[in-house]
């Protein structure tokens, strides 16, 4: 992104590309708005770059058509999980970024923007809804854990992977893991598809 012209502004300038992008909401909006609110300052003035998020943040939080197409795109998952819990997989490996990972970090940024949560980890944004209206607790709950799990079997796999020469990726051969440890990534996969109800009903609030 710092090569990128687009993402090149002064501070009036951000904050009227951020109302774009808050206001029309098209596809590449949304996709901008996902780079956003995740960026960190890491050279320059922090202080600014602080003053511009939080305003950012206060001005999602009040365009609630930009937060249900936020709401509608975390909503729409498609865990790797078949009948009876079975693994669905593509050359013996499950892609958890895509199945697992993203809709939770999705789902916690939707509500770090609904709530004003300043934080951009997952586990932090999924923490800092705990206690807030319509927020289930032990979904909070049971989303933590199953990230933590999907992390830490991609990062096994890539450990594996590193050792046999094989390119790093999010791809997971829950064949190659130890009962217990699959029946964990079995449980973590399971509690994804608790995502849609931990950000209520988008679709018909339109």
């Amino acid at each position: 992104m710092a090569r990128n012209a687009e993402w090149h502004l002064s501070h009036a300038g951000w904050r009227d590309r951020i109302g774009t992008w808050l206001t029309y909401s098209k596809p590449q909006d949304l996709l901008n708005s996902d780079i956003f609110f995740d960026a960190m300052v890491v050279h320059g003035d922090r202080a600014m770059g602080a003053a511009l998020h939080r305003d950012a943040l206060a001005a999602a939080g009040k365009a609630r058509n930009f937060l249900r197409l936020m709401a509608m795109n975390a909503a729409d998952i498609n865990v790797p999980l078949g009948w009876f819990g079975r693994f669905r997989l593509s050359d013996g490996r499950l892609d958890l970024k895509r199945g697992g990972i993203l809709p939770i970090f999705s789902a916690a940024r939707v509500l770090a923007l609904t709530h004003g949560l300043e934080a951009r980890s997952t586990p932090e944004r999924l923490e800092g809804a705990r206690g807030k209206n319509d927020v289930p607790e032990v979904i909070i709950d049971n989303l933590i854990e199953a990230h933590r799990i999907l992390l830490g079997a991609i990062l096994h796999q890539q450990l594996v992977d590193i050792e046999l020469g094989i390119a790093l990726s999010n791809r997971v051969a829950p064949g190659d893991l130890l009962a217990a440890a699959r029946e964990r990534l079995g449980w973590a996969l399971e509690q994804v598809n608790a995502v849609p109800s931990l950000l209520g009903d988008p679709v018909s609030a339109l």
